[in-house]
């Protein structure tokens, strides 16, 4: 079954546990409590309790019990602080999370669905329908509501043993929890924030969701521990202990957008991007006015090579936050790959002019104005990124190519060899050090470096095309078709890369003044 028929096969679910609530109320006039988890704790299994009933039942018999004795008991201190009515007073008290013996009900089902949804995801709920008559005596209404039980739609019974016997439950099954909270959100705006919709409520709720708190940190935490390690290996575990708690904590708060975000952020680094795409989509649902989550996702598109939809999230993010200069490099990136280099330029003027002091900004724009052919002006952006950041390998590599493009090959080697001091762990800094050697003419300089690099990175496969290029001027026929076979075999284009260098077969061996063997001029030809 796929993704659209499991949605479209939840909703479904969520729908008919609707509608059967909706019938078996048909029948009179329903008051409605949700409960997060069936009650089964003796000696009140089933009933529906107050939560000063709780508390006492669990220590004293119930058999000459006097609920409504300590309620007494706990008003006639409360007076001391308060002028108002009894029941102003015990709503006041259940606000602020003391025991009283109200039990909380409403007159929506929905919001008695979401209660019965919030919290506990891997326990069943239930949603109480009662009758009005049957509790008709024991009804409350505060007459001076406060929001919070306004939201609610708020209606309290306060029995006299504490508790009451249910007319009809029905059970919400765990797993309809984490759905059923998103419909309720999406169809109806019943959520957390609707309905703890004060600062008390706000208390309250986090107290409810601490859990969710603290997994979404642990998570965070598996999440930075994995960008700061250098092994590919290690990266990966701990990205997926910090997905495992990212779920955790969006399973015990469905509505917590960051999560979502912060797991797409690390799907995105474990190359997984369809399911970093699908989190921020619903980070985005849930938070559409924050502008970051339009870059991550645009970002992501961009990795998928889908430019279109990258270049629409990032005008978006754009759009919600004008004067935030790393959205325009993000877009400058995506029309650079998508070889729309002018308009890429553009984006990173105007990320350097609302943060001149970005090294990244202008390697950025370096590399764009390297990839036009015009290598002065990314030589001179290379020059300002170097002064801004003058421990970045990448810059230095990069002003190597330039300078390689130029022609300028002992510059390029000055600027490789620095690269190398900096990272001497970059195979590709290697092969481009080999491939300056080997424009010098330099061949046995070239093949050593062309060597470490593919030490450093054996399945690497251009860098066995790159090494087949120099043993072609050497003659050494039998080595040069290996490496290019190895590469061509591994997917490389290595036509392509050959006529980087040269413009023909032909051209090559005027420049070398050798012939090639019929078998490899094949390999060389489109």
């Amino acid at each position: 079954m796929n993704e659209k028929s499991n949605l479209q096969n939840e909703l479904s679910r969520v729908l008919k546990k609707i509608c059967e609530i909706a019938e078996k109320s048909a029948d009179g006039d329903y008051i409605f409590r949700g409960e997060p988890e069936l009650h089964k704790e003796p000696p009140y299994y089933g009933r529906v309790s107050s939560n000063l009933c709780r508390e006492y039942l669990d220590d004293i018999e119930e058999e000459g019990f006097q609920i409504e004795f300590v309620q007494k008991e706990i008003l006639d201190e409360a007076k001391k602080y308060s002028d108002k009515g009894e029941l102003e007073i015990l709503t006041e008290l259940q606000h602020y999370g003391s025991k009283t013996n109200l039990i909380d009900f409403t007159t929506d089902y929905l919001i008695a669905l979401f209660f019965a949804c919030d919290g506990l995801p891997n326990k069943n709920g239930r949603v109480i329908l009662q009758k009005r008559s049957s509790v008709e005596s024991f009804l409350q209404r505060p007459r001076e509501p406060r929001n919070r039980v306004m939201a609610q739609k708020s209606i309290f019974v306060r029995p006299p043993k504490g508790y009451i016997n249910p007319d009809k439950v029905i059970t919400i099954k765990a797993d309809l929890k984490e759905t059923m909270l998103e419909y309720l959100r999406n169809s109806h705006s019943i959520s957390t924030e609707t309905i703890y919709n004060d600062l008390h409520g706000f208390i309250k709720n986090r107290g409810i969701h601490e859990s969710a708190y603290t997994e979404f940190h642990r998570g965070n935490t598996c999440q930075n521990r994995a960008d700061s390690l250098e092994s590919s290996e290690k990266k990966q575990e701990w990205y997926n202990r910090a997905i495992i708690h990212y779920t955790e904590a969006l399973k015990l708060k469905p509505d917590l957008w960051i999560g979502y975000n912060n797991r797409g952020n690390t799907y995105l680094r474990k190359g997984e991007f369809d399911r970093a795409i699908q989190d921020y989509d619903r980070a985005i649902e849930l938070n559409p006015e924050d502008a970051g989550l339009y870059n991550n996702r645009g970002n992501t598109y961009g990795k998928k090579g889908d430019f279109d939809r990258a270049i629409q999230d990032h005008d978006r993010a754009i759009e919600l936050d004008p004067n935030d200069a790393m959205f325009y490099s993000n877009r400058g990136n995506t029309y650079e790959e998508k070889g729309e280099f002018d308009r890429a330029i553009q984006d990173y003027d105007r990320a350097i002019e609302l943060n001149p002091n970005n090294a990244m900004f202008y390697s950025s724009r370096g590399n764009t104005y390297s990839k036009k052919g015009d290598f002065d002006r990314a030589i001179q952006d290379y020059d300002r990124a170097i002064e801004l950041d003058p421990d970045d390998a990448k810059i230095y590599n990069n002003r190597g190519n330039a300078y390689l493009g130029k022609g300028e090959f002992d510059r390029a080697i000055q600027d490789y060899d620095r690269t190398i001091e900096l990272d001497p762990n970059d195979a590709k800094v290697y092969s481009n050090l080999g491939a300056a050697y080997l424009r010098k003419g330099d061949f046995d300089r070239a093949i050593e470096n062309h060597n470490m690099a593919i030490k450093l990175d054996p399945g690497f496969a251009e860098l066995y095309s790159n090494r087949g290029e120099v043993w072609l001027p050497l003659k050494q026929w039998k080595k040069a078709r290996a490496d290019l076979t190895f590469a061509r075999n591994a997917g490389v284009d290595i036509v392509a890369s050959f006529h980087n260098d040269y413009e023909s077969v032909a051209d090559f061996e005027q420049k070398n003044s050798l012939q090639l063997p019929e078998d490899i001029k094949a390999m060389l030809t489109r």
